[in-house]
C-alpha cells in the first residue's frame, strides 16, 4: 500500500518539525518520516537538556561554511527576533541569559512538546520508527522506500540531519541520495567535540575544571576547560576542534597551546613569582604554585619540566621563573585525535550551498528541499546550529507549500 501526501519530510528533528509546521500552516498535507522512536530526540539533549536554541549575537561569522553569503541570507530571512515570535505564536515563551536564548522553562522538553502539539493541531501525519532505505524521483514527485512501506509526495524535504551524537546501526542514506541526484557534498567530519591526546598527563589532570584559553594556529577561545582522562573537553576545546580535525585529516601534526592563567599577563606573573621567591625561599617552586593552579593540573604540567618545578625557590634564576611562566601560559599539548561522530555535537561538511536556492530547493532536482545539518554550515556553540536548523526548516516548509499552489 502506498501513502501519498503533498509534502514528505524526512527527519523529525528541529528543521523537520519546523518545515512540517510551516507547510501545514499553509494548507498542505504533510507527513514526517522519523527513524527514531520519538520526535526531537537530539533537541532534548541540547544545552544539557536546556535547549539553547538561538543567540542575540547572530551573524554569518558564527558559522563555518564555504558560502557565508548564503548563511547571511538565511539569517536575514529568519533572524533571532523572528524565531522568538514564531515560538510565541506556537505557545512557547523564551528567556535570555547573557545573549543566549532558552525556553522560559529552561527545559528542552518544552520545545519538543510545543512543536509536537503544533504538528498534531495541524494534522501532520507522523511515522516513527520508519527508516528510509531509498528515494526516487518520479514524474509527479517522489517515491520514498522505507522499512515500513512506500510513501509518495509532490514535494520532498530532507531534514534527516547527520550521524552527530547518534547511536544507530542504521546509517543515514541521505548523503548517498543527494550524491545519486548529482549533488556535491563536502566530506563530513567531526566538529564541536573533545580533543584526544596520549601524553601520559591525562591520568593526572582528570576531573579538573578551569577557566583558561586554548589556541590552535589562528583560532583562540577562552572559557571553562574540562580536563579528562582522554584529553580536553569544554566549550573552548569544542570551538577549535573542527580546525584540529581538519589538520589531522590532512596528516598534519596538531598541537594546541593552553593558557592556564588567562587573567594575568606574563610580566605580572613574573613579578608575583619574584615576590614569592623572597617570601618562600626554602619551598619548592611546584609547592609555591599550588596557590595558582589546582594541584592535579599543576602536577600534570610539571611533567614537562620536572627539574625546574622541583627546584628550591632560592635556587631559581629569573630565567627559570620565566620558563615556568611560559609553560603555564602557553602549555603545548599534542592532539592525537578528536571525538568521533557519536561524541560530536555537530559535523562539519554537507551539501554545497551553491547547489540550493535561497528557498532551500535543489538547483538540480526541482521539488527537493534540503535543511539543517545536511547543509554545509556548522555553527559555533551557543545556539547557532539549532537556529540554523529552525530557520532553514521554516524557509523550506514555506517554499514547498507555496510551490504547490
Amino acid at each position: 500500500m502506498t501513502e501519498h501526501t503533498d509534502i514528505l519530510v524526512i527527519g523529525g528533528g528541529a528543521s523537520g518539525m519546523a518545515s512540517a509546521i510551516e507547510a501545514a500552516t499553509k494548507g498542505a498535507s504533510v507527513r514526517i518520516l522519523e527513524k527514531k522512536e520519538q520526535l526531537g530526540k537530539k533537541v532534548l539533549k541540547t544545552g544539557n537538556g536546556r535547549c539553547n536554541y538561538s543567540n542575540f549575537y547572530l551573524t554569518e561569522r558564527n558559522y563555518r561554511t564555504h558560502s557565508k553569503e548564503f548563511v547571511k541570507r538565511v539569517l536575514h530571512t529568519c533572524h533571532t527576533e523572528a524565531l522568538i515570535d514564531w515560538f510565541e505564536s506556537l505557545g512557547m515563551l523564551s528567556m535570555s541569559k547573557d545573549r543566549y536564548l532558552y525556553p522560559s522553562t529552561n527545559r528542552a522538553e518544552t520545545v519538543v512538546k510545543v512543536l509536537s502539539r503544533a504538528l498534531k493541531k495541524l494534522n501532520v501525519a507522523v511515522e516513527l520508527d520508519t527508516n528510509v532505505t531509498g528515494i526516487k524521483k518520479t514524474g509527479s514527485g517522489f517515491l520514498v522506500q522505507t522499512d515500513r512501506g512506500v510513501f509518495t509526495s509532490g514535494k520532498l524535504i530532507l531534514s534527516a540531519g547527520t550521524d552527530a551524537g547518534v547511536s544507530d546501526p542504521r546509517p543515514s542514506v541521505m548523503p548517498d541520495v543527494l550524491k545519486a541526484f548529482g549533488h556535491h557534498l563536502y566530506p563530513f567530519d567531526s566538529a564541536l567535540t573533545e580533543l584526544l591526546g596520549n601524553e601520559s598527563v591525562e591520568s593526572y589532570w582528570e576531573g579538573v575544571r578551569l577557566t583558561g584559553s586554548i589556541r590552535f594556529r589562528e583560532e583562540q577561545e577562552e572559557g571553562e576547560l574540562q580536563f579528562t582522562k582522554q584529553g580536553i573537553s569544554g566549550i573552548p576545546a569544542f570551538q577549535v576542534s573542527r580546525f584540529v580535525a581538519n589538520a589531522l585529516s590532512a596528516g598534519e601534526p596538531a598541537v594546541v597551546f593552553l593558557n592556564l592563567l588567562p587573567s594575568y599577563d606574563e610580566e605580572a606573573l613574573f613579578d608575583m613569582l619574584k615576590r614569592e621567591k623572597e617570601m618562600f625561599p626554602d619551598e619548592q617552586l611546584r609547592d609555591v604554585l599550588e596557590g595558582w593552579l589546582p594541584r592535579k593540573l599543576l602536577f600534570a604540567v610539571s611533567l614537562k619540566d620536572e627539574t625546574r618545578f622541583r627546584m628550591k625557590m632560592s635556587d631559581c634564576s629569573d630565567s627559570d621563573l620565566k620558563s615556568v611562566i611560559t609553560l603555564l601560559t602557553s602549555f603545548p599539548y599534542r592532539v592525537r585525535g578528536v571525538g568521533d561522530a557519536l561524541r560530536s555535537q555537530v559535523l562539519q561538511g554537507g551539501l554545497d550551498l551553491n547547489e540550493v536556492t535561497d528557498s532551500m530547493e535543489s538547483r538540480l532536482v526541482p521539488g527537493l528541499y534540503v535543511t539543517g545539518e545536511l547543509l554545509d554550515a556548522d555553527g559555533m556553540c551557543g545556539g547557532y546550529n539549532l537556529h540554523f536548523a529552525f530557520a532553514t526548516g521554516r524557509i523550506a516548509g514555506n517554499a514547498a507549500a507555496e510551490a504547490l499552489r
